[in-house]
């Protein structure tokens, strides 16, 4: 293991790398902090953002972690509030943890295959999630979503795309999914009131029980 400590924020932006190919940036304030992706060898592929103190991410927030990352973590973060401008050529997986991220945009993309966002303040999925050309996999839970319509305003490229959902508020009602698509969805989001009307059964796969628990 590895640490570096730098001082151009209030609060010291501290860089840690692991055996493993993988390091985490804490405290990262603004982006006179981006000098610290310099510091990760090219060796590393996946990058953990973690206390990420900035209310916004654009292009350049990307462009900073490199050309060799190909996983980009950001957890316990919740000054971040919206996101745009992914257009990295490089990051296939983008996970989005516990933060107030209530809006997220993206360029055309295609390379991104993976999209997991859980614990946020989403309440609208953009339909610019279509330029993501090479979605496979997009993940969505506890967020404050109340309708989705995957068969107009929503497309995914591939026929092996998988929408997993868990709106952990009873205020989601709406759900329309195209043939062909799998939509998840759990027990206890059952519970807390999910009802899709315009969903077709045969298009949801249910789970029957999670450990993860609901939000208070």
């Amino acid at each position: 293991m590895i640490g570096l400590t730098g001082f151009s924020s209030v609060l010291s932006v501290r860089l840690i790398c692991f055996v493993n190919k993988s390091c985490m940036i804490i405290d990262l304030g603004k982006k006179d902090d981006f000098f610290i992706n310099g510091y990760v060898s090219s060796d590393v592929t996946q990058v953990v953002f973690h206390n990420l103190l900035m209310e916004h991410l654009d292009k350049s927030f990307f462009a900073a972690v490199g050309e060799y990352v190909k996983e980009v973590h950001i957890r316990h973060s919740k000054t971040l509030k919206s996101i745009s401008g992914f257009v990295s050529s490089n990051i296939y997986h983008l996970q989005i943890r516990q933060t107030s991220l209530h809006k997220i945009e993206f360029e055309e993309n295609n390379a991104l295959s993976q999209l997991l966002i859980s614990y946020s303040k989403l309440k609208v999925l953009s339909p610019t999630i279509n330029r993501l050309r090479a979605s496979e996999r997009i993940v969505i839970t506890h967020a404050y979503l109340q309708a989705i319509d995957f068969a107009s305003q929503i497309f995914f490229y591939g026929s092996t795309t998988s929408i997993g959902l868990w709106p952990a508020i009873s205020g989601f009602r709406d759900l329309n999914v195209p043939t062909g698509k799998s939509v998840l969805r759990t027990a206890n989001a059952a519970r807390m009131g999910f009802e899709p009307r315009s969903c077709p059964v045969r298009s949801l796969a249910a789970i029957s029980s999670t450990t993860d628990p609901l939000p208070s």
